[in-house]
């Protein structure tokens, strides 16, 4: 009997140390089926976002207005040919430089990223290599890739549409300037008529004035 108590015994054992290989192995094989899994997940994320910048690209490199891609601190990590012909630089001289070392940071603009930015569009004046002076409107919308933040700025030259601004305010000063100077003697002349009493004579001299030489200027702005 105790003979066979430990043949018992011995089999139980057996037993177990089999039972724990075969349930090691079937989390061997569900570990490994996981790992798999996970990094045909990875495979295929990376092709997305691979082919999203690619797409991304494609668009950008074509595109007519500028397209600058910035990292979180607002350095330049990506220009399209139209930022560099804005910007008259070579795109080597754009990537890799802060976008605010090549153009004005407006009062009270802090970040691109949206943390401290109090706008998303902005105005700022630049002097490209070649001595010309221009003004850029620039558009900032977000960009995530990943769990990394960055931004990208639309540039637009806007120069030849504030020189037209510009001219108009101009014009509208030196108009307002002309009309008022014979529309204050139109005013005294007719002043002068309803308060005092002149002679049918006099009265016609003024009208003659008033018809004459007032309104001429007027009709001639």
């Amino acid at each position: 009997l105790p003979h066979d108590q430990s043949l018992l015994d011995l089999g139980q054992k057996i037993s177990d140390h089999i039972g724990r290989v075969f349930a090691r192995r079937r989390a061997e094989t569900a570990l490994r089926l996981a790992h798999d899994g996970l990094e045909q997940r990875v495979r295929e994320r990376t092709a997305d976002l691979r082919a999203s910048e690619e797409r991304y690209k494609a668009v950008s490199e074509s595109a007519a207005e500028g397209i600058l891609t910035l990292d979180a601190c607002d350095v330049i990590v990506y220009a399209n040919p139209a930022a560099s012909e804005i910007l008259g630089l070579e795109r080597d001289e754009i990537v890799g430089k802060p976008l605010f070392d090549l153009c004005a940071r407006p009062e009270g603009f802090s970040s691109t990223s949206g943390r401290g930015a109090v706008c998303n569009k902005i105005e700022s004046a630049i002097v490209r290599k070649d001595g010309s002076e221009a003004v850029l409107e620039l558009s900032f919308g977000a960009l995530m890739h990943g769990t990394v933040a960055s931004s990208t700025a639309i540039l637009r030259d806007v120069t030849d549409m504030r020189e037209v601004d510009r001219l108009k305010s101009e014009l509208i000063s030196i108009v307002s300037h002309e009309l008022r100077t014979p529309l204050t003697s139109l005013r005294g002349f007719a002043e002068l008529m309803l308060h005092r009493n002149f002679t049918a004579e006099k009265q016609r001299e003024f009208l003659s004035i008033i018809l004459g030489a007032e309104f001429g200027s007027i009709i001639s702005l």
